[in-house]
């Protein structure tokens, strides 16, 4: 008996032309693909339009590093270097006492498009303009 493949045609051309990765940025992973918009901490001297280079790739659709992979890096573009996250509140309350503290705290954030995946690179992780 044959075993037959139930997977349609589009989904296995989808998943084998997807490149994807996860890279370790200020001890924090990113799940990311070619043209994807990621959020990550503020950069302060980050500008629109500088190239951002990702070295510590964990693994890739087809390889797993031990911790890194060396021979891959991720580069992306500033698309927005300060965005302001949603405001969050913070209130304290004790019954009774009479004490009531209200705070509030907005995340400041870099947004980064992923443009390219390149191989056989050996340079750190930096920030370059272009």
């Amino acid at each position: 008996m044959e075993a037959k493949n139930t997977t349609p045609n589009s989904i296995q051309q989808k998943n084998e032309t997807t490149n994807f990765a996860v890279i370790d940025y200020q001890n924090q992973q990113y799940l990311v693909n070619v043209g994807q918009k990621i959020t990550i901490p503020l950069q302060k001297e980050a500008k629109v339009n500088e190239k951002i280079i990702f070295d510590k790739v964990l693994l890739t659709n087809d390889r797993i590093g031990d911790p890194y992979l060396k021979s891959i890096q991720i580069e992306g573009k500033v698309i927005m270097p300060l965005k302001k996250e949603k405001k969050i509140i913070i209130f304290k309350y004790k019954a009774k006492k009479n004490y009531r503290l209200k705070k509030g705290h907005r995340q400041k954030t870099t947004v980064v498009e992923i443009t390219n995946f390149v191989q056989n690179a050996s340079s750190k992780a930096k920030i370059t303009t272009q």
